[in-house]
């Protein structure tokens, strides 16, 4: 039970399909007692989904491969003496 003026905190976490730019995040609250100011009882609000959040792939740099191949062939030359 929520006083009177009270309010109450909710976190949660959505994910998107792919292909949405824009989504809605709608709550309404109902009670069985009357409400003086019914217009307050719902909201919704519009969010921006930016694809680029997504895409990121974690790999390595172009740089890292050639130092691992490097350290590869040193690591074989190596073993072969």
């Amino acid at each position: 039970m929520i006083a009177n003026g009270g309010s109450v905190t909710l976190l949660f976490e959505v994910s998107w399909s792919n292909g949405v730019t824009l989504g809605t995040i709608s709550a309404a609250v109902t009670s069985d007692l009357p409400n003086p100011v019914p217009s307050g009882s719902s909201s919704a609000i519009q969010v921006a989904v930016n694809a680029s959040d997504n895409s990121d792939v974690p790999t390595m740099p172009e740089w890292g491969l050639i130092l691992l191949a490097m350290l590869l062939m040193g690591t074989a030359v190596r073993m072969q003496r």
